[in-house]
């Protein structure tokens, strides 16, 4: 049986509100994870998704190192997009 993904979600906006719904369908994943430049929008997201322990930051490397998932789900805006990959893949 294949484990669960632990993931981070980047990007806690308007957009972020239809990956948290799919992903709260699978078994196959569990956000651990919720970053987004204003703190008070990943809150709200890991609220929503039901994660009462997931880490909520504003900085993606912390966030990365304190939770070491296996996946991020990158809901930025499209100008931010390769920051994001190339911090993530850096890890």
């Amino acid at each position: 049986m294949a484990s669960t993904v632990r993931a981070v979600l980047v990007g806690c906006g308007g957009m972020s509100r239809s990956w948290t719904k799919v992903i709260k369908e699978s078994d196959k994943i569990d956000l651990v994870g919720f970053v987004d430049i204003n703190e008070e929008a990943a809150r709200t997201r890991a609220e929503d998704y039901g994660a009462q322990d997931a880490v909520i930051g504003k900085d993606l490397g912390k966030v990365l190192d304190e939770v070491a998932p296996n996946a991020v789900f990158d809901c930025t805006i499209p100008e931010v997009h390769t920051s994001v990959a190339v911090e993530a893949l850096s890890r």
